[in-house]
């Protein structure tokens, strides 16, 4: 990602092993979320129609779907490769002067062995002056739709990468949409991919339109672009619009993560939401009034969760300390009991055991009523 580097000043960051650093990962997909129902799991075109399946469930059985669910979408939420664009620059293998003018086309060698992949299948193109050289990406995506076609992918570029039909998508709301068929035609290494990419990022911010990528795979990358080229001033305002403190002070640690900064590091290594604003503020004037309003959301949530747990508090001590009565034979089989007045009407009989064992002894007193001789019947 060279143009990302070139707008952020820093040449020398690597932003492959960046990018898949387990801390800043971590961060990205707290920043990212899991929306279920209006995102992962909304209503989708598809080429096939399915059938609505409807289940009826204890809480428990509920529970273990939700459970469920959000690993499937977390599977969904893997993040675009953010990948270096690139060379075009072909690599001159062997040049042969002596076969200059063979032929009036060039010629295209394919390594045709099984199980190679894209990349690492050889390419090579001899010129008509007799050199030898390896071929460019645009010649080497055409031999692999010619030997390997992709499924359901263009020989041309589709018009909706371009204007104006790029910007008509886009004011659909369909960011998410064009991203993901550009990650089906494109590699995730190829410059106009790349370029794209950054095209819908500066455009989602100039628009204000950060909910159309929020839990979404493209989410975790576009942070990233954004916090790399110093962009990310608008998503930290429409974070504090939305009283959205954690999500602010996650991407503030972002911040601290992709540039270092050894003194923030030892100072706010586990500090809570509220210091690393409040210590972020003090830092960068610039950002001071933006701040300033996620921290006052910060301490009404944190005075309303003191409050609540004050209460529940309160709640237990009061359930604590109300008389309860305690439940035996004698107050089961009366009329105070659970049963009220069926225990007058029907003969209550407390057993203890399990339900085969009750079964086993209601058996042996109709077998002992059996035996016994009614008095009538004496002669």
């Amino acid at each position: 990602m060279a143009e990302t580097q070139q707008a952020g000043g820093s040449n020398n960051i690597d932003v492959e092993r960046l990018f898949t650093r387990s801390d800043i990962q971590s961060l990205l997909k707290h920043l990212t979320g899991l929306n279920l129902r209006e995102k992962l799991f909304s209503n989708r075109q598809i080429t096939q129609p399915q059938r609505a399946h409807y289940a009826l469930m204890t809480d428990e059985a509920y529970e273990k779907t939700v459970k469920s669910m959000e690993e499937v979408g977390k599977n969904f939420l893997q993040f675009v490769p953010v990948l270096e664009p690139r060379s075009n620059i072909p690599v001159v293998l062997a040049s042969d002067p002596e076969i200059k003018g063979f032929d009036s086309s060039k010629y295209v060698f394919t390594d045709l062995s099984f199980g190679l992949g894209v990349q690492v299948r050889s390419v090579v193109v001899r010129e008509t002056d007799g050199t030898l050289r390896s071929a460019t990406p645009e010649e080497r995506d055409r031999m692999t739709r010619v030997y390997k076609g992709h499924p359901y992918r263009p020989i041309y570029e589709p018009p909706l990468f371009k204007d104006p039909y790029l910007q008509m998508a886009l004011d659909r709301d369909d960011h998410e949409y064009v991203l993901d068929w550009a990650c089906h035609y494109y590699l995730p290494n190829d410059p106009v991919f790349i370029r794209l990419c950054h095209m819908i990022f500066d455009r989602t911010v100039d628009e204000n339109k950060f909910a159309n990528l929020y839990s979404t795979r493209h989410f975790g990358p576009f942070v990233f672009y954004l916090v790399l080229n110093n962009k990310f001033s608008p998503l930290l305002s429409h974070y504090a619009v939305e009283k959205r403190t954690e999500d602010a002070a996650n991407l503030v640690r972002l911040i601290k993560a992709i540039f270092p900064d050894e003194v923030w590091s030892c100072q706010m290594k586990d500090a809570d939401d509220l210091k690393v604003l409040q210590q972020y503020a003090k830092e960068n004037t610039e950002y001071e009034a933006i701040v300033n309003d996620l921290i006052k959301a910060a301490e009404r949530q944190k005075e309303m969760k003191t409050s609540e747990n004050e209460t529940s508090t309160e709640m237990k001590s009061e359930k604590g300390n109300e008389h309860t009565s305690i439940l035996d034979k004698e107050t089961f089989a009366s009329p105070e009991g659970p049963l009220g007045e069926m225990a007058e009407t029907y003969d209550v009989r407390v057993v203890r055991g399990s339900f085969e064992s009750v079964e086993q002894m209601q058996k042996l007193d109709e077998k002992s009523h059996k035996g016994k001789k009614r008095p009538g019947n004496k002669r």
